[in-house]
């Protein structure tokens, strides 16, 4: 079965803008969200997860990170890119992070705020574009995943059309 093209496009008409495609979760969407195949997991703004009726505030499991920042983890019945569609998918929800006790009594000592996505200022990506997520190598490795940068394509094939020798 050939795999189908997705459409990429730049974030901004810059070399460095990130590349940008259409993905739908839980049956909802397209959000545009960010190609990185250097991030190993799938992240989504905790303000996207609102919108499906989630409170990301009340999820169960966290992604603890360095020991003191938690961030809420998802497990979505669906998501789809173009043709490719995942069950049971677990994302990161990215935004404001649960911070251990010690980190919180820091920054009221200090009188520091913690600016998290979603909230002003904006960050680099959000500033170019509305982008809801980045799409890590948890999706990707999933298919056979063809990049081509020169046309703006991303090819994504399942894996169980292939032929071993």
């Amino acid at each position: 079965m050939p795999g189908v093209g997705i459409r990429l496009r730049r974030a901004a008409n810059e070399p460095d803008s990130p590349w940008l495609l259409p993905v739908s979760l839980k049956g909802h969407g397209s959000f545009t969200f960010a190609l990185d195949i250097d991030r190993d997991r799938t992240i989504v703004s905790d303000r996207t997860i609102r919108l499906l009726a989630i409170d990301p505030d009340h999820l169960p499991g966290t992604l603890k990170i360095q020991d003191r920042i938690e961030f809420p983890l998802l497990r979505l019945d669906r998501i789809t890119v173009g043709p490719a569609t995942l069950s049971d998918f677990e994302v990161i929800v990215w935004g404001a992070p649960r911070l251990t006790k010690d980190i919180g009594d820091e920054l009221d000592r200090a009188g520091d705020i913690l600016l998290t996505i979603g909230q002003l200022p904006k960050s680099a990506i959000e500033s170019v574009v509305e982008c809801r997520g980045v799409l890590g190598l948890d999706f990707l490795t999933q298919f056979i995943a063809v990049t081509d940068f020169m046309s703006g394509s991303l090819s994504l094939q399942t894996r169980r059309y292939l032929l071993h020798a």
